[in-house]
């Protein structure tokens, strides 16, 4: 009879002479998840105690953490982001919300314009994908084309504005994150 090894790593502990059905298992997510693969197919195939067994165990982690990344790298558009309303008539879709990092599409329909405002620690980058822009930074305009962007730093007040008739899309990018960061001078 095949004697069942009590396999322990960096992370994980798991004994499953004490319940078979429920072993203990302490430490990461991962680990558990590579360990429970990998002792069934350790011992479906017949294997007692070998010298591939690391091995295995490294295999199985990297496919494990492969579909972890994937997961956490999946497209991501207008169509399937995040997306609210602000100023009554613009669209934002966040595109990527985090504490460090914030990209958010936006939309802004002709004469339109946001609150100036300014953030005391995050900086931000305005790039306009279509139409055109105009970006008040420190009482100073620019004038932003399609497929153009200023950087605003941190503690800078600024106001984007809309002067055309016809909508204009742009993205925001924020660093960090803007979120409980905004003051309104208006």
């Amino acid at each position: 009879m095949q004697k069942e090894p009590v396999i322990t790593g960096p992370f994980l502990s798991v004994d499953r002479k004490k319940d078979k059905k429920n072993p203990m298992m302490t430490g990461s997510s991962i680990d558990a998840i590579v360990i429970h693969f990998l002792y069934k197919l350790h011992f479906s195939m017949g294997y007692g105690k070998s010298k591939s067994i690391e091995r295995k165990r490294q295999l199985v982690k990297v496919s494990i953490e492969t579909e972890w990344v994937r997961e956490m790298t999946s497209k991501v558009s207008k169509e399937n982001a995040e997306h609210y309303v602000w100023g009554e008539v613009c669209d934002g879709w966040h595109l990527v919300k985090g504490q460090e990092l914030s990209v958010i599409h936006e939309r802004m329909p002709g004469n339109t314009a946001e609150v100036r405002h300014y953030h005391e620690r995050s900086r931000q980058f305005f790039f306009v994908l279509s139409g055109q822009a105009v970006l008040e930074v420190e009482g100073v305009r620019h004038t932003i084309g399609s497929q153009e962007g200023v950087e605003v730093p941190s503690g800078a007040a600024h106001q984007m504005k809309n002067e055309g008739e016809d909508a204009m899309e742009f993205l925001v990018i924020s660093q960090p994150t803007t979120r409980g960061d905004r003051i309104n001078e208006e």
